[in-house]
């Protein structure tokens, strides 16, 4: 029973993990939220995610970085400096959290 609990456990707790598989290719922006409102300025904006390299354009002009991807965080390392911490709302959605001088912003993402 000791052993079935922690599988099951472990299984959860992998079920939100994002790969770098699952992160590849294009994510688009569907929902935003600058602070703690809801804002359109983003429309259009994406996430382009290849092997090390994220393209986006949420900036307003098209940046790339080359980015780490550790425990649903990902660093950039190297473009631009953001911390974006990720959660898993689905097969093809993600949140993405991000905080750019003092502001947190969310973005809703799905796939492109």
């Amino acid at each position: 029973v000791t052993i079935f609990l922690i599988g099951s456990l472990a299984s959860c707790k992998d079920e939100g993990r994002i790969a770098p598989e699952f992160l590849s290719g294009k994510w688009l922006i569907f929902e935003a939220m600058r602070g703690d409102k809801k804002t359109n300025t983003l429309n259009g904006a994406f996430f382009y995610f290849e092997g090390n390299i994220m393209t986006t354009n949420f900036l307003g002009v098209e940046n790339q970085a080359e980015f780490e991807l550790k425990d649903n965080v990902i660093k950039t390392t190297k473009g631009f400096d953001y911390i974006f911490n990720l959660k898993k709302e689905s097969a093809a959605a993600i949140e993405m959290r991000v905080e750019i001088k003092k502001t947190v912003f969310v973005f809703k993402l799905k796939r492109g």
